[in-house]
């Protein structure tokens, strides 16, 4: 008898919230996408947690710049914390860091900051994403 209720609280403890956390996130799994020269960047929300952005070809398939940040959401409004696409080319390097969107249907408009050409010169920058 100790046995099973010992099995039973070791069950309950494993179905924990992260699980129902990600079925119950309609973002978990979604790309949002905008034009970006002769390229695309992306956001994938990975999980309940974490976001990933990066550059993309016409077919949205990963081209460079991939890095990871995390993201909460509250009713229509996400807030992103550490996400920095970064473009590289030779030695110029341009940021941008979607900080905060409302999504809107199949739209997220974003606003956070950019540094064309540079690490260090931080301007307002606005973007309309699609959901793919």
């Amino acid at each position: 008898m100790a046995l099973l209720l010992c099995f039973a609280a070791t069950a309950m403890m494993v179905s924990c919230t992260p699980e129902k956390e990600e079925e119950t996130n309609p973002l978990v799994g979604t790309k949002w996408s905008c034009k970006y020269s002769n390229s695309n960047m992306v956001i994938e929300f990975v999980s309940a947690k974490e976001v990933q952005a990066y550059f993309a070809n016409s077919a949205l398939a990963y081209e460079r710049g991939l890095t990871s940040g995390s993201y909460t959401v509250s009713g229509s409004n996400v807030t992103f914390s550490n996400l920095d696409l970064v473009w590289e080319v030779l030695s110029t390097r341009s940021h941008y860091k979607p900080q905060k969107g409302t999504f809107s249907g199949s739209i997220m408009q974003t606003q956070g900051q950019q540094s064309i050409y540079s690490d260090n010169d931080w301007m307002t920058w606005n973007e309309t994403w699609n959901k793919q």
